[in-house]
């Protein structure tokens, strides 16, 4: 047929912006080393991350709770002012 190559002479070009299906649903999991999840660095009741090593720049787990979940909302990744990476949050 006129036109036509085989696929050993063709040169395809991979696509590289993986992209997901609408309605496909994630699970996403921050984990945080036990020795920076303490309370013994603030008087305020729960539990809190630490980020430095003289438990400076303290969050609440609750507070990173919500700094992920924003980000996702916003978008994760390359080309997110194009709509790509971002996450709508689903309530069970």
């Amino acid at each position: 047929m006129e036109g036509e190559i085989s696929e050993v002479e063709s040169s395809p070009i991979p696509l590289t912006m993986l992209t997901v299906s609408t309605g496909v649903a994630f699970r996403v999991i921050v984990l945080v080393a036990r020795n920076r999840l303490t309370t013994r660095c603030s008087k305020a009741s729960g539990n809190h991350v630490y980020v430095g090593k003289n438990c400076e720049e303290a969050c609440t787990t609750n507070d990173l709770s919500n700094i992920v979940m924003q980000a996702l909302r916003e978008g994760v990744g390359a080309k997110t002012a194009l709509g790509y990476g971002a996450f709508r949050i689903e309530q069970k």
